[in-house]
């Protein structure tokens, strides 16, 4: 199918018309997916995806293109201004999804925390964080070939620390005042840290294995590191970050 064609018609209300076993990869999470993401964005999430229905102008995952590629021809096809970039990872799925204007361009596998199941809570419970987050910080080289800071620990983390007796008034005032800043939270209490989006290696090919973080393949990393902007601008993240259970 020629890339410039309508490939997919998403109905958002209704669900996703894809068929085959990307249908069945969406039946499973649309539903769960669309309550969290009302939660935990600034919009409702037909606006959050906005337009009903979307029409994706490029194909799912099913051509070999490389996300510049797609970028540059979503541009091509849609003369919209400003650009906004998400990443839309979930759990239960292993997909990292990359949308631009709320057009989902690629998907990507991904591997969690070795232990993989709920929110993260403290250091060294193995578990990756779930929320809302944006980009703190690009690694150009790293351990795992590339990496990617998130904003961990966030608002929500920091309240059910300070109600739990994880971190005092003033761990938590200090994570709600670099929120207020779009600067990277303090990174030294017992809730967790350095979050982090990484190369090393995804799930099929290795089961989830990291402290908490979000691992890709290398080549992966590649693209998503190129495709992220790092802090906001206007007070509104470069790229946000949807870590979502389901």
């Amino acid at each position: 199918m020629d890339i410039r064609s309508t490939a997919m018609v998403v109905a958002l209300g209704l669900g996703f018309g894809f068929s085959g076993s990307i249908g069945d990869f969406l039946s499973r999470t649309v539903s769960a997916s669309m309550s969290q993401l009302e939660e935990m964005t600034r919009e409702p999430v037909a606006q959050v995806y906005a337009g009903n229905p979307v029409v994706i102008k490029v194909d799912y995952h099913k051509q070999n293109i490389s996300l510049p590629e797609l970028v540059e021809r979503y541009q091509e096809n849609n003369k919209v201004l400003p650009l906004e970039r998400t990443l839309v990872i979930h759990k239960f799925t292993h997909t990292l999804g990359a949308y631009l204007n709320k057009t989902l361009l690629k998907q990507y596998p991904v591997a969690f925390g070795r232990n993989p199941n709920g929110d993260k809570v403290r250091e060294g419970d193995k578990r990756t964080p779930e929320g809302e987050f944006f980009v703190t910080g690009k690694r150009p080289k790293n351990r795992y070939h590339k990496a990617i800071d998130l904003s961990y620990p966030g608002l929500e983390a920091a309240s059910k620390g300070l109600e739990s007796g994880l971190i005092t008034q003033r761990q938590h005032d200090a994570i709600t005042r670099a929120y207020s800043r779009c600067v990277k939270p303090p990174q030294n209490t017992e809730l967790g840290s350095y979050i982090q989006i990484h190369g090393g290696g995804a799930y099929p090919r290795v089961h989830d294995w990291t402290d908490g973080c979000v691992a890709m393949e290398n080549e992966d990393i590649e693209e998503i590191y190129w495709f992220v902007g790092k802090g906001c601008k206007s007070g509104i993240s470069q790229t946000r970050v949807l870590i979502l259970s389901d």
